[in-house]
């Protein structure tokens, strides 16, 4: 099992656990596997969506890190010409054309 298997499985034990104890009619031997089943898609979509939510969150700040690093670099290249700031700005140009930016 992948680690977000293991916490579905962990998030719809605690979840369903907690909803049979305030409502034990999702207790109920012909209630109870079609309740847990629907927690269980509830659970794992809640899951994908917050995967996908962190993975652009992450995205984004390497993003917004790279057009940092390249602007900086524009500027102390502009304050002062020189080789090595030169080759600063296109290193921070390159690592932003790596990201498709």
């Amino acid at each position: 099992m992948n680690p977000k298997d293991i916490a579905v499985e962990a998030l719809k034990k605690v979840a369903i656990d907690s909803i049979v104890a305030k409502l034990p009619f999702f207790a109920m031997p012909i209630i109870n596997p079609i309740f847990a089943y629907i927690v269980g898609l509830v659970i794992q979509s809640l899951v994908d969506q917050i995967d996908v939510g962190v993975y652009d969150i992450m995205t984004t700040c390497k993003v917004n890190q790279q057009v940092d690093n390249f602007t900086q670099a524009k500027k102390d290249y502009d304050a002062a010409p020189d080789e090595a700031k030169r080759k600063a700005l296109e290193d921070a140009a390159n690592k932003l054309i790596k990201l498709g930016v």
